[in-house]
């Protein structure tokens, strides 16, 4: 490792941390809240902005040169300059944090949170990368509302988890005793002034578990030689900037200067095996030669195109592709066109069949199909299978034979379907979802816990029969949980016609029917009642048919 001397007195250091640097992960950053930078440089690897002041162009266009855009937002105080500044409520506010214009708030305030998750989705619209929320550290000041650790905790928490729902990172800034509690929801520290207050030592374990720390110094030259080395030695990414962050500063990696190829380890290198080979395991960039780089490892990969792309003549896994790999190839890496490669699906006839692709992966054989109308089981275009000789409610071809009174596959809604009145009345974990493979069409109808409930009206006053029918599936019951699909002349005595328990758990549609004609000539409510104990207990219900025949 080779460091830029600052001062004679400090030569002595440069053996010593160059042994810590082999592990060290330190990254290059910016930080400026006054003036608000106007053309930022994109010289390094961080920047971070003021997420109210810095315009949304600013932030795309350094992502589009690859820097990540930190966004700073105080988390924990009022600062009466804000454009949301009055939307806190006086009785979440505290006593002055020392800074003009701000004041401590209590953290557990839901309109605190309420305003903070809009913050963070300000960021989100604006294009920030990540989040730098401040001022979290109340309970170790006076802050006048009885703000404590625990708070602290649960309120980094509750910020980290909603910015990680976004697809966004977070970090902690300051607040350094509650690291033990949240380092897993931490994407970073940000510190200020940790060698001055002689708290480092907190975080140490934020470097070993591979996570950046951000630090600041308050001063200038001498302050960076005093510092830096140390920095630099504990894997700190450090700036020494003055107190009112404005565009001076002196970054500590300026202390560090690597040479690839010279045979060391150095920060920023994965590797340096001090030649100039690209075809080992270090390439002449100091990064690990690694598949889909472009670059072949002699004796590991049989190719390497530096793509992702397993239909050319290189696989994926950097080897030749080839006839029977079960991918089809324009050119594959024997030189062979192939027509296919492996058995392939297809459809003869509406049935979903297989056909045969030839050894030599040139020939693709006739479509066969094992599904048939009276196989009982209903597959391709058939809405029914009883069999050959086909039912009464199913013909021969497969083709249902009823007469539809009423109708709702759920894919539009609580009103959609047609022959209701009204709509489905719904409450409790009720939902009409995308998710686990409705049995057609995009959505079906998913009820949880111990109080999703539905029903629905319909006339059956000018009918002679009518029959109920659905698919419905059945997904983690267990022990006492239980859903009712039952039926109703008056919406207040119910007739259970079906209780779902865990002996239906099976993660499988199946087709229900029940008579009606107890109640032809009259109004009748349809109604699905669910009684499972947690979240992820579910019934699904599709296609609900009313009809006569």
């Amino acid at each position: 490792m080779k460091l830029k001397k600052r001062a004679g007195l400090f030569s002595f250091l440069f053996a010593l941390i160059s042994i810590s640097l082999v592990s060290a992960s330190i990254y290059t950053w910016h930080i400026q809240y006054n003036p608000t930078p106007v053309n930022p440089t994109a010289d390094v690897q961080y920047w971070n902005f003021d997420l109210f002041d810095v315009p949304s162009e600013t932030m795309q266009n350094l992502k589009n040169r690859g820097v990540f855009v930190m966004c700073y937002f105080s988390a924990g105080s009022w600062e009466d300059w804000r454009p949301d500044q009055a939307l806190f409520p006086e009785s979440c506010k505290g006593n002055s944090n020392g800074w003009p214009g701000e004041r401590w708030i209590d953290i557990r305030c839901p309109e605190v949170r309420e305003i903070m998750k809009a913050r963070i989705d300000l960021g989100v619209e604006k294009g920030c990368n990540g989040f730098d929320p401040d001022n979290i550290d109340a309970y170790g000041n006076n802050n006048g509302l009885g703000l404590t650790e625990q708070d602290a905790i649960d309120y980094y928490n509750f910020l980290a988890d909603y910015a990680h729902s976004k697809g966004k990172k977070i970090g902690l800034k300051n607040a350094l005793t509650i690291i033990d509690d949240v380092l897993a929801n931490m994407d970073w520290a940000v510190n200020e002034q940790c060698y001055r207050y002689n708290e480092c030592f907190y975080l140490n374990q934020v470097v070993n578990s591979g996570k950046p720390v951000f630090n600041i110094e308050y001063g200038g030259q001498s302050k960076a030689n005093s510092i830096c080395p140390k920095a630099i030695a504990a894997g700190f990414s450090s700036l020494i900037k003055k107190t009112s962050l404005n565009d001076f500063e002196i970054p500590c990696s300026d202390y560090i200067e690597n040479i690839c190829g010279d045979g060391i380890l150095e920060v920023n290198e994965e590797c340096d095996d001090g030649n100039q080979n690209n075809n080992d395991n270090c390439k002449n960039d100091c990064k690990l030669n690694i598949c889909r780089d472009g670059f072949v490892y002699l004796g590991v990969e049989e190719c390497d195109d530096g793509n992702q792309n397993s239909a050319d003549e290189c696989s994926n896994f950097c080897f030749l592709t080839h006839c029977g790999d079960n991918i089809v190839q324009i050119l594959n890496g024997q030189g062979i066109n192939e027509i296919c490669d492996g058995n392939q699906n297809c459809i003869i006839n509406g049935y979903n069949g297989i056909a045969d692709c030839s050894l030599d992966c040139l020939i693709l054989e006739q479509c066969i199909s094992n599904e048939y109308c009276g196989d009982f089981i209903i597959n391709g275009n058939e809405e029914c299978d009883d069999g050959v000789f086909g039912s009464d409610l199913c013909n021969s071809q497969c083709q249902l034979i009823f007469s539809e009174i009423a109708f709702d596959g759920f894919e539009n809604g609580w009103g959609g379907g047609k022959g209701w009145i009204g709509d489905w009345w719904h409450e409790g974990d009720s939902a009409l979802v995308t998710g686990d493979s409705p049995y057609e069409g995009r959505y079906h109808l998913r009820l949880r816990k111990g109080n999703g409930y539905i029903d629905r009206m319909l006339d059956l006053s000018d009918y002679e029969t009518a029959k109920l029918g659905f698919y419905a599936k059945v997904k983690s019951f267990e022990a006492s949980d239980f859903a009712e699909f039952s039926v109703s002349g008056d919406g207040i005595n119910w007739t259970v016609l079906k209780t779902f328990t865990p002996a239906d758990s099976d993660n499988v549609y199946h087709y229900y029917e029940y008579d009606l004609t107890p109640y032809i000539g009259s109004k009748v409510w349809i109604s699905i009642d669910a009684q499972m104990s947690a979240t992820n207990d579910y019934l699904y219900v599709d296609d609900v048919k009313i009809f006569s025949n």
